[in-house]
């Protein structure tokens, strides 16, 4: 178990559904609401909003770019 000191906090705002959801899931989990959320929290892995077929488009025309500045250095 954590033996961190937790003096921090977070506040969000949710609907009183999702609340009572939460509330229900860290229940069942034998779990704090506070404690599923920290748990779930930090866990989370979130996935990039970074497109990786145009990053990649990006870096050929950087290059294709670079080509030409160096013919027209010539």
């Amino acid at each position: 178990m954590e033996t961190r000191q937790k003096k921090a906090q977070i506040k969000v705002r949710i609907s009183p559904d999702d609340k009572e959801q939460i509330r229900i899931l860290a229940n069942d989990s034998g779990m704090t609401p506070s404690g599923l959320l920290y748990e779930h929290g930090l866990s989370y892995q979130p996935h990039s909003k970074l497109d990786p077929k145009a990053i990649e488009k990006l870096s050929q025309l950087h290059a294709e770019l670079n080509q030409v500045g160096d013919q027209l250095k010539d």
